[in-house]
Order: structure tokens, then C-alpha cells, then sequence
């Protein structure tokens, strides 16, 4: 389901934003990583993206998480996405690599 491939691509791109098309056709374009269009019809799933190393392993992601969702079940309920804060998450990452290989080799 649609839905279903909203929340994996939110789990892997994080943000995925909605793009207005140039028709009104029964046609939902989602722009995943800024750079992936994501045009869905439907039956069919269609990728668009510039060329470039970066673009093309984002476009892998997307891809994988495209056929993830259709390979799995849609369920009844969709957690909500939970907003990380950014500076707990590097306070614990550097905390973690600190533990790791020691405070002298990891700066605050």
C-alpha cells in the first residue's frame, strides 16, 4: 500500500515531502533524500533522479524499500515518527565512541 511504502521510505530517507505534478492525472510524485522522485501511478512505480554517484546509492535505498514494501503485509496501524533530537543523539554517539577507543582519541 501507499501508505505502507510512506513509512519505510520516512524510515530510510527520514523526511520525504509530497511534489505537486505538471498534470492532473492519478499520478502521486514523493520526492525522497531531495533527490528522488518517486512517481506513483497505479499499478506502477516509477524513479527519476539525476545521475550522479551519491543520487544512485540513494536511489538503491529508495528502491529497496520500494520492493520491502511490497513484499510485506500492510498493517493495521502505522507508528507515528518520532522526532530525534540531534544534540542528545551526538551527546550519545561520542559518549558510545569515547567508551569504545577512549576519551583522548574522541574531542568534544
Amino acid at each position: 500500500s501507499i501508505q505502507l511504502l510512506l513509512h519505510i521510505l520516512q524510515m530510510t530517507a527520514g523526511q520525504v515531502e509530497t511534489v505537486i505534478g505538471e498534470s492532473s492525472d492519478k499520478k502521486k510524485i514523493i520526492r525522497a533524500f531531495g533527490s528522488i522522485d518517486i512517481i506513483l501511478e497505479t499499478n506502477l512505480v516509477t524513479l527519476e533522479w539525476i545521475a550522479s554517484p551519491c543520487n544512485d546509492m540513494f536511489a538503491d535505498a529508495v528502491l529497496s524499500a520500494i520492493l520491502q514494501a511490497e513484499s510485506l503485509e500492510s498493517p493495521k496501524y502505522f507508528p507515528t515518527n518520532t522526532i530525534t533530537d540531534e544534540t542528545h543523539f551526538k551527546q550519545c554517539l561520542i559518549e558510545l565512541l569515547q567508551d569504545m577507543f577512549g576519551e583522548d582519541s574522541v574531542p568534544k
